[in-house]
């Protein structure tokens, strides 16, 4: 599958990598990459010493279109100098790798949300290994040990949380990150972190007016992940999300889009979705999901997420085939509940309920998982802490389990989107009250009917 795994020379597993045909090093430190699976998903870029690896694609710098070309440029123009700043612009799901083979130092970054995966495994603050492919970490390291508690809460709310793997030494980088190796030793230099939510400050806009500023905002995250020249596949539930979704590309009215739904055909999902491809004219396909064959591709599923991902939320597997025949570029409703949509506030008497309320609830005694104090998720808003350990630790899991096959695009946490939704109050968005008067207004004939 695309990964970049580095490995220190005198761990248990160096030995082994380093007879890798596709193996670099620098100091001790040897590096090991795929990108045979989805080209377009993998990019690498060479100069004076410096490798980059983008594991992942970017979409925005700011409010301009760009690619990871353009990306690499950035990095290779800043030299590594005054990249927390401008990392904090992109707008991409991703996994960066810089290997510096001057200063023999290796930076491993992560997006603004820790959407895509990237682990690490430490130990007297030196990294002995890291990789965005657990299962390349794991190969024959020696008496890894299992993180029981963690397995505890995978078995009971079908996801990790916080940092936590099924192993005690190995954690998921945190979002937003930027990790600095030594490449002698593995000595962590620096860690840090480029953004936080405390970045987005409050502002104080009229109801109205916000609905059409999010309008505004929500067809150009559609747009900055679309290019004319390649075929596309909308997953369409007969949710509010992905009609969000078909709604915006058919005003957009300049791309290659099909639609697919799988399920039951006589469920509720597959008939609303039916109706909105009619109403659009747009070309559309039923998988049918069934007794039959619900098991297919799944034992292969739980494989490609290291155990990490229930084989009880693997349902895009059953239509895997048929997607990639449509397109291998997948678009989809990603946390649109959550985000535009308020899925997660709730209130008590006092008001809203704070992170860690509304985390007992969901979450139980398994709370300790979450570090509420980590400044990072520091807003007036309880969502932030939502994002990640449920959109991403657990939503975002399904999209990684196809990533070999297809590249997923998740307009719904566009930057700017994001920055906007959540420089307002939370009033606005309770209920979806927001979200739901920008889709009658702005797409009636998919909303009114």
């Amino acid at each position: 599958m695309n990964s970049i795994t580095g490995f220190l020379q005198n761990s248990d597993v160096a030995d082994d990598f380093s007879r890798m045909d596709k193996s670099r090093r620098s100091g001790n430190y040897f590096f090991s990459f795929d990108e045979q699976v989805l080209e377009s998903n993998f990019s690498k870029f060479e100069r004076k010493g410096i490798t980059i690896f983008i594991l992942g694609n970017v979409y925005k710098y700011l409010d301009t279109k760009i690619d990871n070309v353009w990306f690499s440029e950035l990095i290779f123009r800043e030299k590594l100098q005054n990249l927390n700043n401008e990392l904090s612009k992109i707008d991409g799901y991703y996994s960066l790798v810089i290997i510096d083979r001057i200063n023999k130092k290796t930076s491993i970054i992560t997006d603004r949300l820790g959407m895509s995966p990237f682990y690490i495994y430490e130990s007297h603050k030196h990294a002995l290994s890291w990789g965005t492919d657990i299962r390349l970490m794991l190969k024959e390291i020696e008496n890894i040990e299992l993180d029981k508690p963690a397995i505890c809460s995978y078995l009971d709310i079908s996801h990790f949380l916080g940092d936590s793997t099924p192993y005690k030494k190995i954690k998921r980088i945190k979002p937003a990150s930027i990790i600095s190796i030594n490449n002698i030793d593995g000595s962590i230099i620096k860690s840090e972190r480029y953004w936080s939510w405390s970045n987005i400050k409050r502002i104080e806009i009229d109801f109205d007016t916000a609905v059409d500023r999010l309008y505004g905002l929500f067809i150009d995250a559609v747009s900055a992940r679309l290019e004319p020249d390649k075929q596309y596949c909308l997953t369409l539930s007969g949710g509010l999300d992905s009609r969000a979704l078909l709604g915006a590309i058919n005003q957009l009215d300049n791309y290659k889009v099909s639609c697919l739904t799988f399920g039951i055909p006589t469920s509720p999902d597959v008939m609303i979705a039916t109706s909105a491809c009619k109403v659009v004219d747009i070309e559309h396909k039923v998988v049918e999901i069934s007794k039959d064959h619900w098991v297919d591709g799944r034992k292969a599923g739980v494989l490609a997420t290291a155990g990490m991902k229930s084989l009880f939320h693997m349902h895009v597997l059953n239509s895997l085939n048929e997607i990639k025949s449509m397109g291998d570029h997948v678009i989809n409703g990603y946390l649109g509940d959550l985000t535009l949509g308020g899925g997660y506030l709730s209130k008590n008497f006092s008001g809203f309920k704070t992170a860690k309320e509304i985390a007992e609830e969901k979450f139980g005694k398994y709370i300790d998982f979450i570090n509420f104090d980590d400044e990072y998720f520091n807003h007036e808003s309880s969502d932030p802490i939502f994002i990640y350990h449920r959109g991403v630790r657990f939503t975002s899991m399904g999209t990684d389990l196809v990533s070999e096959s297809v590249v997923n695009l998740k307009p719904f946490v566009d930057n700017r989107l994001l920055e906007f939704v959540y420089s307002l109050d939370d009033s606005y968005r309770v209920n979806g009250k927001l979200y739901h008067s920008m889709l009658v207004k702005y797409f009636p004939d998919l909303f009114t009917t």
